[in-house]
């Protein structure tokens, strides 16, 4: 074996490897090696925003950006968030072609209102059903003095409500209600729940008392409008791009 058939094998064996130099570290390439940098992968614009399923329907079927729609994956990420995603590509990406997501105000499960706000966010962050209007009959006359939290068996509690100008009398608020907050996108049903109401009195004298709403499905719901969505955009986009939910 001469001495160039020995450097060629060794040549063979070599492998990259990181030097630190003035400080710096750099990378040694042996000769016929190719990485794949990412750094010279093919660039991606950033992701188009949406906010309506329907705008994203839209997008995919006039399909200006040439997408390859066999290759193309709506990707039902939450009841809140869609993305639109290309097959895997080198070094295992995916391209993100655009989102859609929720843009709305939502109800503060788990934290006390003032009554007059609880009355307002109850009329204009929830579909209108029968228990919602039930409820705000409730809290839209209880007194400002007192919450009959002495009757409260942690389950139903007594409230002082007014009739007219005069007349007082006691109701029972109603536990568990089902609602249908808007907690997903509008163009979908929104999920219907169930709710444990809970008020307590004013902390001062002359506070009025608050109003809270838990959530009582152990989070069922999210599931549901996960698939709603998925439902939607199945019929809203071309048969070829597939929907993942």
């Amino acid at each position: 074996m001469n001495g160039e058939a020995v450097v060629e094998i060794a040549n063979l064996t070599k492998r990259p490897e990181v030097v630190t130099a003035g400080g710096v570290q750099w990378l040694l390439q042996p000769e016929g090696w190719v990485l794949n940098d990412p750094e010279r992968l093919p660039k991606t614009p950033a992701p188009l925003s949406l906010h309506t399923l329907s705008g994203l329907g839209e997008y995919i079927r006039a399909n200006r950006d040439e997408l390859v729609q066999t290759q193309t994956m709506i990707h039902v990420l939450d009841q809140r968030n869609v993305r639109v995603l290309s097959k895997l590509q080198p070094l295992a990406a995916r391209h993100c072609f655009a989102t859609v997501t929720v843009v709305a105000e939502d109800f503060g499960f788990g934290r006390f209102y003032e009554c007059e706000s609880f009355n307002v966010a109850l009329q204009t962050l929830f579909e209108p059903t029968d228990q919602a209007a039930s409820l705000l009959s409730v809290v839209g006359n209880i007194r400002d003095e007192k919450v009959g939290s002495y009757d409260d068996d942690g389950v139903t509690q007594t409230v002082t409500a007014k009739q007219g100008v005069a007349l007082a009398y006691h109701v029972k608020a109603p536990n568990p209600v089902t609602l249908r907050p808007y907690r997903t996108f509008r163009e979908v049903d929104q999920p219907e729940s169930k709710f444990v109401f809970r008020m307590q009195a004013g902390k001062e004298a002359g506070c009025r008392p608050s109003c809270a709403l838990f959530e009582a499905d152990g989070g069922r719901w999210k599931l549901e409008a996960i698939q709603s969505i998925a439902t939607f955009l199945r019929a809203a986009v071309p048969g070829e791009v597939t929907v993942i939910a």
